[in-house]
C-alpha cells in the first residue's frame, strides 16, 4: 500500500507532504504564508527517506507548484581529486561506500586519471556508488507548497512574512526540519 505522506515529482525523487510549516527555530507558522512566497526565498523540503534540503525558489508555477534549486550549506559535496564542487552534467559524483563514515567523493574520470588516489578506508579498492543527483547543490527540482516544512528568514520577504504568520501561541517543535 503506497504511503499517503509522500509523492513523486518527475519520477526521480519522492517528497514528503507536510501538515505544518515552521520557521528556522521550529516555531509553527500559519500555512497562509505559503501563498506569499517569492522568487529568491529559501525553503526546506524533505526528500524520502527523511533527507531535508534547502531550496531557493526560482519560479512560481501554477496550481501550487514551485521550481527551485538545491542551495543547502549542509549538502556541499565536491570531487576529492579535482576539487570541483559544481554539479557537472554528464559527470556525476561517486562516493565510497566501504564504510559508512567515509567522506571520499570523486568523478570516475578523475579517479581513472589518478589511480593512486586512495581514501582513508580503502581496504580492497574503492567501492563506489553514484550520488543521487537531485540532492546535490545546484540541482533543479519542482515541488509543491505542501512539501515545504520550513521557511528561513534569510530574505526581506520571508522575514516580514514570518513576523506576520507566526503562531500566536508560539507552539512549535524543539528541533526544526524532520518531524
Amino acid at each position: 500500500m503506497p504511503n499517503k505522506n509522500i509523492h513523486r515529482r518527475g519520477g526521480a525523487y519522492k517528497l514528503r507532504l507536510m501538515k505544518d510549516v515552521t520557521n528556522w527555530n521550529g516555531v509553527l507558522l500559519n500555512r497562509e504564508i505559503l501563498n506569499h512566497l517569492k522568487i529568491g526565498d529559501n525553503v526546506r523540503v524533505i526528500f524520502e527517506p527523511d533527507i531535508p534540503r534547502y531550496i531557493t525558489i526560482t519560479n512560481i508555477l501554477t496550481d501550487g507548484y514551485l521550481m527551485g534549486y538545491v542551495d543547502d550549506d549542509y549538502a556541499i559535496r565536491y570531487c576529492d581529486i579535482c576539487r570541483s564542487g559544481k554539479m557537472i552534467k554528464g559527470k556525476p559524483l561517486y562516493y565510497c561506500s566501504n564504510q559508512p563514515n567515509c567522506d571520499f567523493d570523486c568523478h570516475l574520470e578523475c579517479l581513472a586519471k589518478n589511480p593512486d588516489v586512495k581514501c582513508g578506508c580503502n581496504i580492497n579498492g574503492h567501492k563506489l556508488k553514484k550520488r543521487t543527483q537531485y540532492l546535490m547543490n545546484g540541482s533543479v527540482i519542482i515541488f509543491k507548497k505542501n512539501n515545504i516544512s520550513e521557511i528561513r528568514d534569510c530574505t526581506k520577504n520571508t522575514a516580514k512574512l514570518i513576523d506576520i504568520y507566526t503562531n500566536p501561541n508560539n507552539i512549535g517543535y524543539m528541533f526544526t526540519g524532520v518531524r
